[in-house]
């Protein structure tokens, strides 16, 4: 028999999958308490006990969605030669994952909008950045990089792949888009090995 936690677990897991779907078919605009609730099969009073709004729920959606996609960038390049390569690999992984609609639709498109910029970064910043600037500090340690301040070059890398997520959404043809803004990334982190010279 399923303890009270596990219980409580199934609901949120419940919850979030079926706002995830209901977003991706009608937007948030069209994820309303009451699409949830009935879409989900649970009580008012149940979500509630989970999420303080919608917009909590949405949060958790694109918190629980952020995290998928980095970690199946992380494990795709594993395998990196140096903390420098690994950032670079992650990096044009978590890209070419936006080629799905679904992803790109909840963390550039509904999540965003949803729930504002600022908290979409806090959550990045528990998933992401801090693993980012820990390859920036260590290939700069190592001498692979050159650079004077990791926080700021991880602020503007995000920045920098914030806006290539956007060209790729906004694109008629996805996966030209990706290899598009793959390569300028690449350009834009050359630049931090040319600085070594």
């Amino acid at each position: 028999m399923p303890t009270q936690e596990q219980r409580r677990e199934a609901t949120r897991n419940r919850l979030i999958e079926t706002a995830r779907k209901l977003i991706i078919a009608e937007g948030v605009q069209g994820t309303t308490t009451r699409t949830i609730l009935d879409a989900a099969g649970v009580s008012r009073g149940a979500m509630y006990h989970h999420y303080a709004s919608v917009e909590d729920l949405v949060a958790a959606v694109y918190e629980r969605e952020s995290k998928g996609a980095i970690q199946q960038a992380l494990e795709n390049n594993e395998a990196a030669s140096s903390p420098f390569e690994q950032l670079i690999g992650t990096s044009l992984s978590w890209l070419e994952a936006l080629t799905d609609f679904d992803v790109a639709k909840i963390l550039i498109i509904e999540g965003p909008a949803a729930i504002g910029w600022e908290r979409c970064r806090k959550i990045e910043t528990k998933h992401s950045l801090a693993q980012m600037k820990a390859w920036l500090e260590e290939a700069n340690a190592s001498g692979e990089i050159k650079i004077e301040n990791a926080d700021l070059v991880v602020r503007m890398l995000n920045a920098i792949l914030t806006e290539a997520a956007l060209s790729i959404v906004r694109s008629k043809g996805a996966r030209a888009a990706q290899e598009e803004a793959q390569r300028t990334f690449l350009q834009f982190v050359g630049g931090l090995k040319k600085g070594t010279s």
